[in-house]
């Protein structure tokens, strides 16, 4: 019940129809996130913030710090789960700088819990079916149907990427699209 243009819309924002899925390892960019609130690394970015914004306060960019390594440490988790009965090396396996995985970019824990195919990670990957279907199921889940509003098809693009300009490209793309 996911309008096709919105599908192809997110393809091409996201990786191009798969000819950009990500030039980062998957485990490294997760691992490093996954230290930030290591007190080393804190100390370090938090001299490098407060120069370019010297109101900035060490307890802020520490729970910054402790909520995207706690969510790096979750994520790095669901990607050795997804990997671990792959005959893929997992070192090898190329993401967005966040760790997004595929044509359609899901977080390994997207992953999960809405790739269609689970049984070959490596198939998922390249695949352009099981995208389209994966982000279908997605959008399904969170509430996508048929005759949806437009501030409800914008609730639910939102929890595919928190951004704005995001959802109101993919919303222009699909109408384009649909003309």
């Amino acid at each position: 019940h996911v309008e096709k243009e919105v599908i192809v819309a997110i393809l091409l924002v996201e990786s191009r129809f798969g000819e950009n899925i990500g030039k980062y390892r998957v485990i490294p960019t997760l691992a490093s996130m996954a230290l930030m609130d290591s007190p080393e690394n804190l100390q370090k970015n938090y001299l490098i913030l407060r120069e370019m914004d010297p109101g900035l306060s060490y307890e802020w960019i520490e729970g910054l710090a402790k909520r995207k390594a706690k969510w790096a440490y979750h994520e790095l988790k669901c990607f050795l789960k997804i990997i671990r009965h792959e005959e893929i090396d997992p070192l090898e396996v190329y993401g967005s700088y966040a760790g997004a995985l595929g044509m359609a970019q899901f977080i390994p824990s997207s992953y999960l819990a809405y790739a269609v195919n689970k049984k070959s990670f490596g198939r998922w990957l390249l695949s352009k079916e099981e995208a389209i279907f994966s982000i279908g199921n997605y959008l399904k889940s969170h509430g996508w149907k048929k005759n949806l509003s437009i501030k409800k098809k914008k609730q639910i693009l939102w929890y595919y990427n928190n951004s704005k300009p995001y959802v109101e490209t993919i919303l222009q793309l699909a109408k384009n699209i649909r003309h």
